[in-house]
Parts: C-alpha cells; structure tokens; sequence
C-alpha cells in the first residue's frame, strides 16, 4: 500500500467501522431501554407483520374475555332470580294444596289473596332479570369472544345463548295467560253454572231442547287460532266432541271438557298438533258474586272458541231468556280468548272492529292486498302481504280466511304465525287475534268495495288493541285450587327447563373463557417471542460495543496520525 497524504485508507476504514460500532450501540442501547427487539420496522419487517396479528388477536381476545365476564355476570344474576322464583313456587303449591282440601275451614279469599300477590312478585321479578315474555334477554343472546389466529371467519368467535323459551313469568309458566270466558249478564238472566242456580249445569244438560239439540250426546265447541285456523268443510279449526254422559256439575263438566280437548289434541293432523301446542284446557271461572262460569284458557296463544249447538251455547252463557235461562236462544256463538289483541276501531278502544267481507267474483276482476305487520320481541318488523281475489277468495269468506290463515301458516315466520284470521258466527266478517300487542292490517282499496273491510275501511291501517284482561290461576275455590295444584306442578317442571338453558349459557361462557385465557396466554408468549429484547443477551452486546467503540476511537487516532510521519520524508529532502 503506498503512502498519500490525500487519501488515508486507514483513516477511512476506522471511521467506517466505528459508524458501524456506533450504530450497534445505539441499538443495542434502544432494545435493553425500550425492552422490545423490534422497535422499527425495518429491525425485522417479516417478524413485525407476525407479531401485529398476535398483538391483534390478543386485543380482541382481551376485549371478549370481558364481554364473556359481563355475561357471565349477567346469567349469574338470572340464576339468582330464578332461584328466588323457585321459592315463591314453592310457596304458590303449598297455599293451592292448603286450598284444595276439602277440610280447610279458613278463608279461601284470604289464601288466594296471598296467592295473587306472589303471582305478582313472580312477573315483577321476571321481569327485572329480562326473562318475562318478550323481556331483554328473552331471546338469542350473542356474546363474541374473539376469533382468534385460526378461525375461518368472524361468526366462530361468538358463543350463542339462547334463552328464548327460558322466560319465567307467570304466563311462561302457564300460571296466567289468555282466558276466554262470558261474564256478561244475558238478556236479564245471570250467566252462572253454580249448583244452586237455575241455570246451573244440570238443568242445561237435562234440558229437553239442549238434549234434542246432540242425538250422539256429544255437545262440540271449534276452536280457532295459530296453526289451527283453517276451514274444513263448515267447521272452522278443531272441533271437539265432548261427551255429556253423566256430567251434572261443575266439576263433571270441566273435566268431560279437557278429556274431549285432550282426545283432540292426540288427533293426527297439523291443526291438531298446533292446537295440543296451545295447551287449552277448560276451567271454571268464579267472578266477585261468587257465579261460576265455563272459562278455556291458554297460557301462550290467543283463540276463539265458538259453540256448535244448543247445548255448548247454553253451556258458554248464550240463553234465550226463558225464566230457567237453561236453553241456548241461538248457536253459533263465540268467545274470544280474554287478554288476546284483535283489531279495534282508533275511536272506540277495546271495541272488536270486525271486516266485513263482499265476496270477489270472476265478473269484478277486482283483487284486494291484505298486509300484517308485527314486531316482535325484540322490536324487528315483520310483514307479510296477503292478496284476495277472485280465484283465492271465490265468492266464501270461508275461502278468504282459508287464504290469509294459510299464507300465515306457511310464512315461515315465527312472529307473523302467531296471528289468526276468525271469522264471526253469523260467518260474515273477519276478525284477527294474537297475543302480539299492537300488530296492524294494512287493506289495500278496490273500486266497488268488494273484498274486505267497509268503505271507510278501504286503504287504511288499523292497529289491534287489547281486549280483555286475560286469565291467572286462582284457589278461591276448591276446584280452582286443585287446577291450580296442576298448574304449579307443571309451572315447576318449566321453570326448571329454564334454570337448565341458564346454567348450560353459563357452562358455555366458561369454557370459552378457558379458551380466551389460553389463547391469549400463548398469543402473548409467541408475540414476545418475536418482539421482546433478550435482556442477557443485550446487556453482553452492550459490553461488546463499547469496548468496539472505545478501540475503534482508539484506531482512527492512530490512523489520523499516518499523514504526519511523511513529513520525516520531506525533511530529508
């Protein structure tokens, strides 16, 4: 190598390396300060691209370990309620069983007051954890997790609850629900079926015209609502046949009823099992007079019952006003299920509204849109258009509830199969019940007003009001108390189908919180993997680069120094 003194290589060579030396200090400096190996991304682009989607994940899983404690939380506090509920059932079975004997010499109306008080506290409750009907949490409760790295999609991080049918009201529970029932007094003569009264259940089933009236001895009653609401030749629903062999009381009759409901509710058939879905049952119903009448209930589903013949008309209350009031003035009348919603007029609430119906002939060429809309539980519309004309509707109302009820039916639509077309019992005019509050029916306008509703009801909305109070078990009486015994027996086995859908989402919420916790304890291990500075390691390296740096200083010092000894050449010369 020859000497220069423009150039010095030796010079150059030391400043190179102590820029490098220099620059391994300063990270090495940056990683033990900071405590991450990568602190830019060009200290290692490929394992920074990992460690963002472990940092990631862990964000998300972090976040849906809470979700899943909040819900958690939340479950805990329904199982609570529902615990407390269990209790107060408890208490219901042993003032219905103290009622039920036929040795109590208490106050009945005493027990029963208690008895209505707890059946309060059952939907007050319900209703503060969100498990009453169509309450907050009545329904799919979605809780997301995470995905985590090996998930396909986004819809594998969420645990579904699904309490739906684990609401613990009293209607739930089948202690309350809709009661279709006659409690107006007819023509004069006091509706009451009671022993003592002449128009009890005896004198109506040995009544000659009554008796004339059924030559199989079977009166029948037709049922109508979800599902079993379609039209078989004149009946409209399910008719069942009660045989009347033998009954001469209350109590004779109530259950000649329910083993004619129970007979139907075995029938195969669609409208059969919609109506053993129902759960209708006969009761007798006692007012503040002490009159007993004949009341069907349903804890879940709105329905008309309609009397076929003289004997079940006089049986539901619809007397000819003779001073025995035991014989039925016509047949063919209805009741609808108390505490069910049909439609209404805006100006007279609570008032049924029923549509008329003009049929729609070929000739007209006329077609009528019939649109329902509901909301359900968790505020959703639903609709469903229905369309008359005259190859649907022919010249029937029959035909017309035939088309909307079928159209309902096969919706496929949970919320919008709740809803019933009926018809009134002179068969002119439709009516709908559901036990959705405030559904409408939208009708579309044709020019002759044929099809359904009035001219003032032609291209308007009308909206369902309630009607009625609806029915709740009651042990005033002895029989009441014994169907209440029933009732309780029953409401325990669905309370408990609740407590079970609870604690399985509390199953379900911890072992996906097993799996956060994991997956983001070893997220976490594998991030800092990648990301961490080895502290050992580090601290050696630092050691390392200042000696580096300390020699390479050193170095270009004595390389600074070449230039100097070819001034000793020069001095020579």
């Amino acid at each position: 190598m020859s000497l220069s003194i423009q150039t010095n290589t030796d010079s150059l060579i030391a400043q190179e390396n102590l820029l490098t030396n220099s620059i391994f200090q300063s990270n090495t400096i940056q990683q033990l300060t900071s405590g991450y190996r990568i602190n830019t991304a060009g200290d290692d682009p490929a394992g920074l691209a990992v460690a963002n989607q472990y940092a990631s994940a862990i964000s998300e899983l972090t976040q849906g370990y809470a979700n899943g404690n909040d819900a958690t939380a939340q479950l805990q506090i329904m199982d609570g309620g529902m615990s407390n509920i269990s209790q107060i059932v408890n208490t219901l079975q042993t003032l219905a069983t103290e009622s039920a004997s036929g040795s109590f010499t208490g106050n009945r109306n005493t027990l029963n007051l208690q008895f209505q008080n707890d059946l309060g506290e059952i939907d007050r409750q319900a209703q503060s954890i969100g498990l009453n009907t169509g309450g907050t949490f009545a329904k799919l409760m979605s809780v997301y997790f995470g995905a985590g790295t090996g998930s396909q999609s986004t819809a594998n991080g969420i645990v579904n609850i699904n309490l739906s049918n684990a609401t613990v009201d009293t209607q739930s529970l089948g202690l309350a629900g809709v009661q279709a029932v006659n409690t107006v007094a007819n023509v004069g003569n006091d509706y009451d079926l009671g022993a003592s009264s002449a128009n009890s259940v005896n004198a109506i089933a040995t009544n000659a015209a009554n008796i004339a009236a059924i030559p199989t001895g079977d009166t029948s009653f037709t049922f109508t609502g979800p599902g079993f609401g379609d039209v078989g030749g004149t009946q409209n629903g399910v008719t069942i046949k009660v045989n009347m062999s033998g009954v001469d009381d209350t109590a004779s009759l109530v259950q000649a009823v329910n083993a004619a409901i129970q007979s139907a509710d075995t029938t195969a058939g669609a409208s059969n099992g919609a109506f053993a879905a129902a759960n209708v049952t006969a009761s007798i119903h006692t007012d503040s007079a002490g009159k007993e009448q004949l009341s069907f209930n349903s804890s879940n589903t709105a329905f008309q019952v309609t009397a076929d013949d003289l004997m079940s008309n006089a049986l539901i209350g619809n007397f000819n006003g003779s001073p025995q009031g035991n014989i039925a003035g016509s047949t063919g009348s209805s009741l609808i299920a108390g505490g069910a919603y049909m439609l209404a007029t805006k100006a007279s609430p609570n008032t049924e509204n029923d549509l008329g119906f003009v049929p729609i002939t070929a000739a007209s060429g006329e077609t009528q849109a019939i649109t329902l809309s509901a909301n359900d539980a968790s505020g959703a519309a639903h609709t469903l258009t229905v369309t008359l004309n005259d190859s649907t509707t022919g010249d029937s109302i029959t035909d017309a509830l035939n088309t909307i009820n079928n159209a309902l039916q096969n919706s496929d639509d949970s919320t919008l199969k709740q809803i019933t077309a009926v018809q009134n019992p002179a068969g002119t005019a439709l009516n709908f019940v559901s036990t959705i509050p405030g559904f409408q029916i939208s009708l579309g306008t044709t020019t002759d007003n044929t099809g359904l509703g009035t001219a003032l009801q032609q291209g308007t909305t009308l909206t369902a009001l309630q009607v009625g109070t609806g029915g709740t078990a009651d042990i005033s009486t002895m029989a009441g108390a014994q169907a209440a015994v029933t009732a309780i027996t029953s409401a325990v086995s669905l309370l408990g189908t609740a407590q079970a859908a609870v604690g399985t989402g509390e199953d379900q919420l911890g072992f996906a919180a097993s799996l956060a916790q994991s997956q983001i304890t070893n997220f976490s291990s594998a991030e800092s993997q990648i990301r961490d500075a080895d502290v050992a390691q580090q601290a050696a390296n630092l050691s390392k680069a200042q000696v580096l740096q300390q020699s390479s200083i050193a170095a270009m010092a004595q390389a600074n120094a070449e230039p100097q000894a070819l001034l000793t050449l020069l001095k020579g010369a």
